[in-house]
């Protein structure tokens, strides 16, 4: 009877349910429903949080691992929890990325400290796609178990950074990106398509957008309130330290004037603020990239001027001070220089004495200014070959930068060993510093003609074309009447000017109108080089009517028959005859 009226009762209380209507039936399936999303994303990120403590543990071993130390960088240690990443249709595995990454932290990083070898692929590919697939792209080129990959990717990753430029709002590890590639861009075959000093000044612009200069006051830079912890304060900082270092070695290398911004926070915030504290080889070359940019403003930003030169009264006294103020510099930097940034303090001392070809030739400080320039370019290069012979790395793994800075000494050597001041210098010196020159270019190539390729075999045929530094020998020393090449008719590059003198110069003598003759002025006459003359760029007018009627291969191999030096012969760098510095088939008029 009990359990009759107990079923009745429940029977009872399910029509009283029943008959309150869908509404409450409907609502109840809609607590069921959400009850079950909220368990659903319950169990989502329980499973996340699973896989985040694996990866985290995974970390932590490595690290542990690095301590001890047992390996430089943490992914190869942690390749099962690598993820694949593609770009288009390249796509590659934990494995293949540990090994670039390693291969990119163990030999290019040390040029420009700016990352934490000790994070994964996955972390930084987490930051930026454009800033894991850079540190790829970089690895590549010198990678022995990916020789294809370079060519492979850099279609897609082009298309990919230019993307990443575009975007808004920016993300600040963009920029870190941007000062990789940068440091070693993709390799092109001629400067007129070179796109570096483009993309070190968008670096410096998306760095400004995003508050670098000021890393202390990220949420003033932003469009919602942000908390910024101490960590991503000192990164900050990091990164807006290697946007000027980048952009003021670009100045540098392409002769354009410095827009580096050396605020606050890479002033005085250096010294007073423990957040901002920079690795010492970082802050190293942060103070050399500071003199550099003091020697630009200095010597070549004068307004009273039309290309910006310092006044000839003032060259004596402003030089003097430079050079103190660089001794001073050195012997700052003694104690904890690394041989890498005794590679850029000896490029600044170059950069520095480069101004000797701007000094007049009635100068009176002309020639201790001249000694100074030599003895900086061969020092530079001596340091250069010294270091790779020690570590087999400076050279395959040269940042741009230095290259540039290579053939910047080299043009300075083929200009003073080849006039009438090589009779002050070192002439087995000078020529032994410049074929190592020649055959280190070859070295930093990374692809077939690419442009440090072509650009040790120019050098070598304007060595060739000049006299091979023995023009002197012939016909003794130059007499007031002849052109001296130490005098530019490029003028406006800055430190380089003497680098695209030379280049335009010999780029005129190989490519002359090749439409109808036609009689050239005195002042055009003269844009040919002279071996008889001890000229570099300028005319030997006994050859130039003959060279005119010749076609264009035939004028080049005109200057085979100078003499070379024996250890250029042994290398095969005279394949070409046509070699221009641009593919153009412009007529060549000299600058006026």
């Amino acid at each position: 009877m009990a359990r009759n009226t107990a079923f009745l009762s429940v029977r009872h209380i399910g029509i009283e349910e029943s008959n309150q209507g869908p509404s409450r039936l409907a609502t109840n399936a809609g607590n069921r429903s959400k009850y079950e999303e909220m368990q659903r994303e319950i169990d989502t990120l329980r499973s996340q949080l699973a896989t985040e403590s694996a990866k985290n543990k995974a970390i932590s071993s490595n690290l542990q691992q690095v301590s001890n130390g047992d390996s430089v960088y943490a992914s190869p240690g942690s390749n099962a929890t690598l993820s694949m990443q593609r770009l288009e249709d390249i796509a590659l595995s934990g494995d293949r990325l540990a090994s670039l990454y390693n291969q990119f932290f163990t030999f290019f990083h040390p040029f420009l400290p700016l990352l934490d070898p000790h994070m994964t692929a996955d972390h930084y590919f987490s930051l930026s796609p454009l800033l894991g697939w850079t540190i790829v792209l970089i690895a590549s080129r010198r990678s022995p178990h990916e020789p294809t990959l370079m060519g492979t990717l850099s279609t897609a990753y082009n298309k990919l950074l230019w993307a990443s430029i575009s975007e808004m709002p920016q993300a600040y590890h963009v920029v870190k990106a941007l000062c990789l590639i940068c440091m070693w861009p993709l390799p092109i075959n001629s400067s007129s398509i070179d796109p570096t000093f483009m993309i070190s000044g968008i670096m410096m612009q998306i760095a400004l957008q995003t508050g670098l200069h000021r890393p202390s006051h990220a949420q003033d830079f932003g469009k919602y309130v942000k908390e910024v912890n101490e960590s991503e304060i000192r990164d900050r900082a990091l990164t807006w330290a290697a946007c000027n270092i980048i952009f003021q070695n670009a100045s540098n290398g392409y002769g354009q004037p410095s827009m580096s911004i050396y605020d606050w926070t890479l002033g005085l915030g250096l010294v007073t603020s423990n957040t901002f504290d920079l690795p010492n080889e970082l802050e190293n070359q942060l103070k050399i990239a500071k003199f550099s940019q003091k020697v630009t403003k200095t010597l070549y930003s004068n307004s009273s001027d039309p290309i910006g030169l310092i006044s000839e009264k003032e060259q004596s006294t402003v030089m003097s001070i430079l050079r103190s103020e660089y001794q001073e510099l050195e012997m700052s930097l003694a104690g904890s220089n690394s041989p890498i940034n005794k590679i850029y303090l000896l490029a600044a001392l170059h950069h520095l004495h480069c101004f000797a070809f701007f000094i007049p030739r009635i100068s009176p400080i002309q020639h201790s200014e001249l000694s100074h320039l030599y003895h900086a370019a061969t020092a530079f290069i001596q340091a250069c070959l010294d270091h790779d012979l020690q570590s087999s790395s400076l050279l395959l793994h040269c940042p741009n930068y230095l290259h540039q800075c290579f053939v910047s000494a080299g043009c300075t050597l083929l200009k003073l060993l080849n006039s009438s001041f090589a009779t002050h210098l070192d002439l087995v010196q000078g020529k032994s510093l410049f074929n190592s020159t020649v055959l280190a270019l070859r070295t930093i190539s990374v692809k077939n003609n690419d442009l440090p390729a072509r650009l040790a075999e120019a050098l070598a045929r304007m060595w060739r074309a000049a006299g091979s530094g023995l023009a002197l020998a012939r016909i003794g020393i130059a007499n007031e009447e002849q052109d001296d090449p130490l005098q530019l008719k490029i003028r406006c590059r800055m430190s380089v000017s003497h680098v695209y003198d030379c280049i335009w110069g010999w780029r005129g003598s190989i490519m002359p109108n090749q439409q109808a003759p036609i009689k050239k002025s005195s002042s055009q006459q003269q844009a040919t080089f002279s071996p008889s003359t001890g000229s570099l760029g300028y005319a030997m007018a006994s050859q130039q009517s003959s060279m005119q009627s010749l076609p264009l291969q035939q004028q080049g191999a005109a200057f085979d028959n100078y003499n070379l030096t024996s250890t250029l012969q042994d290398f095969d760098l005279f394949n070409s005859l046509d070699w221009t510095f641009d593919d153009t088939s412009a007529p060549y008029v000299w600058p006026s």
